[in-house]
């Protein structure tokens, strides 16, 4: 009767580890998943801010000579500006007519995908 209780005993121990090791590799994997939205978040949060920056040095006419018809600006996982195509890329496109310059901001992922957009209208006096 002595064996069959160890025997029982170790089992409960091995399984309660188990169970220990499991919870602890679940709670782990969710920690470093929100821990990399978050990086996400800020990063697009930051260049949502040099896109408003942007914007109103567009609306201001001090940023009109820097922009050509395609202007692309790429950034790293931070939201730092980088040189070459990184995580981030910026797209700046202008449709100009007669009487206004549409500039239309895009921010895609590494993905291709669209992430922010909005169009700012400039009138030509």
């Amino acid at each position: 009767m002595k064996k069959n209780t160890q025997r029982l005993f170790i089992i409960e121990i091995v399984l309660a580890v188990l169970i220990l090791v499991i919870t602890f590799s679940i709670s782990n994997l969710i920690f470093i998943r929100s821990m990399a939205q978050h990086q996400e978040n800020q990063a697009i949060m930051r260049i949502s801010e040099e896109m408003i920056l942007i914007s109103e040095d567009i609306k201001s006419q001090s940023l009109t000579n820097n922009i050509t018809k395609d202007t692309e600006i790429y950034y790293d996982a931070y939201g730092i500006i980088q040189e070459n195509e990184s995580i981030y890329t910026l797209k700046i496109t202008l449709d100009s007519k007669e009487s206004f310059i549409s500039y239309r901001l895009d921010l895609y992922n590494k993905n291709n995908e669209k992430l922010l957009s909005w169009n700012i209208v400039k009138v030509v006096e």
